[in-house]
């Protein structure tokens, strides 16, 4: 586990981050955190520690809107276009767009002004980067280092997102900010695992969230 957690990783400038695509990296941090969570191993979390903070800080960078709170990026695990509404599927006819990324060359005049170039803001990855804040103070506290920054950064986040993403007519989390509507089960899921959702929402998922046959 602790060598596929050290596979990815990056050093660029002297700095070690989580490497792999943009949006969804920062869950390698619950992977980390559960593996401290197994063996104990300081050094190993003070690595760890670092490189959650150092992409982060990259992430806040280049990703956080600080217009509606939220990072840009993809779904986690959303790679394929399908995944998406029409805005993200449909082809110009000269840039193939079979995977999520391609979708910056096929369209730059609609491109995010800043880093990769996705404009969506989805619940699931929203909800992890959330979850990362909370590792980062969970793992300060154990270094004996000072938690407040992302403790406030965590509050923050929850926040804007039951602010952006919440729908009271579907009684459950859009998946795109502003632009869909759709159930993501991978975002509900983690709004109530990561404590996104409080009780009273816990509650309204799991009354409303569709079930299919399969």
């Amino acid at each position: 586990a602790k060598n596929t957690l050290y596979a990815v990783l990056n050093e660029t400038d002297g700095k070690i981050r989580i490497g792999d695509q943009y949006w969804d990296k920062i869950i390698w941090a619950i992977g980390a955190y559960k593996l401290y969570l197994i063996n104990r191993d300081k050094e190993f979390l003070k690595l760890a520690y670092s490189t959650i903070l150092n992409t982060l800080r990259q992430l806040e960078s280049d990703e956080y809107d600080d217009e509606t709170g939220l990072f840009r990026g993809a779904a986690v695990y959303g790679d394929g276009i399908s995944a998406y509404p029409e805005k993200y599927r449909k082809m110009n006819g000269k840039v193939p767009v079979t995977c999520v990324l391609d979708w910056v060359k096929a369209y730059p005049d609609e491109v995010a002004k800043k880093g990769y170039g996705l404009p969506m803001e989805t619940l699931s990855t929203n909800c992890v980067y959330k979850k990362a804040y909370d590792i980062l103070a969970f793992a300060a506290k154990e270094l004996g280092e000072n938690p407040d920054e992302f403790t406030a950064k965590s509050q923050k986040l929850k926040n804007a997102i039951n602010e952006r993403f919440w729908n009271e007519k579907t009684g459950l989390y859009d998946y795109l900010y502003n632009e869909c509507d759709a159930q993501e089960g991978f975002g509900l899921a983690f709004a109530v695992l990561f404590g996104v959702a409080d009780e009273k929402k816990a509650e309204s998922i799991a009354k409303n969230a569709y079930s299919t046959r399969y």
